[in-house]
């Protein structure tokens, strides 16, 4: 009997990224003979659309309600729910990791409204106190470096902070020595299987700012795997792309990546995570 597996990914990110992760996705699965359902979030409208499901899913999506779904439904989820909200929300991986591995020095945002704003902003002092100058702010949700910005004085935090009200924000220690670059880890199944630096080559801080940048194969140091996987071990993610700044005091995470694109990564490492994701699975089945 033919062994399966379901792949779910968001109907609406039909670009040519997420395109490439199923090809791939399906491509390794063949090679080891499991059979692969594809299917996006919005075939699963109707209750009958749950039924005769394969037990394990590649869940490339942050459809976290449909990953709860699939899983009341007798489906092993990869990543679990939990996992995708934890990664999605910034200071909820904050949160989680706090205290368990090196993180920059993170303060959160008071919770306000979008109907009723940052109406006084004394914090602000404190932050600053706190952080010094510049420091990073972002908003809980974001991809490409969008949302994540260099605060040079406090008239430009308290832009920011009016024009965000409502979201989960935090403010950051701006690691200056890491300024355009990262180091992208991806982790399978609790393994560090590579990593890849990333320099933005537009004088951006952001290294994954959208469009302006490259990447490096890195070889990856002990310290750097260990914080790697030890990010992952505690959001319990079966996969994940963990990004590291290079700091002074030694590699810290700077955020955890549930589904991370990896056409960049296979190219610049010729590392497969499909092809080690395809393998995990494999011995589930």
């Amino acid at each position: 009997m033919t062994k399966s597996i379901l792949f779910v990914r968001n109907a609406y990110l039909d670009t040519p990224p997420f395109k490439f992760i199923e090809e791939q996705v399906v491509s390794e699965a063949e090679k080891h003979g499991i059979a692969v359902v594809s299917k996006t979030n919005e075939e699963f409208v109707i209750p009958s659309a749950f039924e005769n499901l394969p037990k394990i899913c590649v869940f490339w999506d942050k459809d976290v309600n449909l990953a709860v779904y699939l899983e009341q439904s007798g489906v092993r989820v990869m990543n679990k729910p939990e996992v995708i909200a934890l990664c999605d929300d910034k200071t909820k991986t904050f949160l989680c990791l706090r205290d368990k591995v090196p993180q920059p020095e993170t303060l959160l945002c008071p919770q306000s409204f979008k109907a009723v704003g940052y109406k006084h902003m004394s914090f602000l002092d404190d932050v600053i106190n706190y952080l010094g100058l510049p420091f990073v702010l972002k908003e809980g949700f974001g991809s490409y470096g969008e949302q994540v910005y260099l605060v040079e004085n406090k008239s430009q935090a308290e832009r920011l902070l009016k024009e965000n009200a409502g979201k989960p924000l935090l403010f950051q220690k701006f690691i200056k020595e890491s300024a355009g670059k990262d180091i992208r880890v991806y982790v399978v199944n609790g393994k560090a299987i590579g990593a890849m630096e990333r320099h933005n080559t537009a004088g951006d801080f952001r290294s994954n700012h959208k469009g302006n940048n490259i990447a490096l194969d890195h070889v990856l140091r002990e310290d750097e795997k260990k914080i790697a996987e030890a990010a992952c071990k505690v959001l319990g993610a079966d996969f994940a792309g963990v990004d590291l700044l290079m700091s002074d005091l030694g590699p810290l995470v700077c955020e955890v990546n549930s589904n991370a694109h990896f056409g960049a990564f296979l190219n610049t490492t010729d590392i497969s995570p499909a092809e080690h994701i395809i393998k995990y699975v494999k011995g589930l089945l």
